[in-house]
């Protein structure tokens, strides 16, 4: 019979070359107590060069990274010139139909998305694919909209058809410029800057009447409007009034 090289104990097993004990004695050594200690490489933590995920000791970047990396070329992409068959597409668009994408991805994609720009031709191919489909949105708000018969005359916002009248020559770009000259080129409700403003809607500031009359192109009855502020003033117009006229009473106190 065969003997434990360490103990010397019996074994029942011929194959075997340590004893139960010894075994499990050699499975706990740690460190530089193991038989494959080299240089202690593995004990310490390596971190990706890029997004600083924890990497083994042999990697500079993480699998993501690496792959972003390796593919900054689009040349270097195997599918590179390759195109999907139109049963392939149809394939995948049945696999896709009624998921769902969780918040997390949804926030990933978004993450993802954000500060990058589309092409002029990216732009044409979204318009091309968007041509001759229904919009579905547009219609049930329009529906609803008729069902409660906001239209005309009997809309919150409707004031004598006012909103039909032309801009007088008055209200010009030399007047609009004058206007946010003297408001320092920052929207008078939110303080979004002009810049921003272009960064944001690619276009300036808006002038906004106050008193929402088209005729009436006094300066201290124009202010100057962020985009998204200047769609606000459409509702609870009472209030902007009262409010953008105490500022430009105190402005000119």
């Amino acid at each position: 019979m065969n003997k434990c090289n360490f103990c010397e104990k019996k074994l029942s097993n011929y194959k075997a070359k340590r004893c139960r004990d010894c075994y499990n004695k050699y499975l706990l050594k740690n460190g530089k107590n193991t038989n494959r200690y080299i240089d202690g490489r593995t004990l310490k933590k390596y971190h990706c060069i890029d997004c600083e995920k924890e990497v083994s000791y042999d990697a500079k970047r993480c699998h993501s990274c690496a792959t972003k990396e390796r593919f900054k070329d689009s040349k270097n992409h195997p599918n590179f010139g390759k195109h999907y068959t139109e049963e392939s597409k149809l394939k995948m668009s049945k696999a896709h139909l009624g998921k769902k994408l969780s918040n997390r991805t949804k926030e990933k994609m978004s993450k993802a998305h954000k500060g990058k720009k589309k092409s002029i031709q990216h732009c044409r191919n979204i318009s091309k694919a968007f041509k001759g489909r229904k919009v579905t949105w547009g219609k049930k708000i329009s529906i609803t909209r008729k069902k409660l018969k906001y239209i005309g005359t009997k809309a919150g916002n409707y004031i004598h058809g006012l909103s039909y009248l032309p801009y007088t020559s008055k209200f010009n770009e030399e007047l609009k410029e004058q206007i946010r000259k003297r408001d320092n080129y920052t929207c008078q409700y939110c303080g979004m800057t002009q810049e921003e403003c272009l960064k944001k809607y690619n276009r300036k500031l808006d002038v906004h009447h106050i008193d929402y009359d088209k005729l009436n192109c006094n300066e201290e009855n124009l202010t100057s409007l962020c985009q998204a502020c200047h769609l606000k003033t459409n509702g609870n117009r009472d209030y902007y009034y009262a409010y953008f006229t105490y500022i430009m009473e105190s402005l000119n106190a």
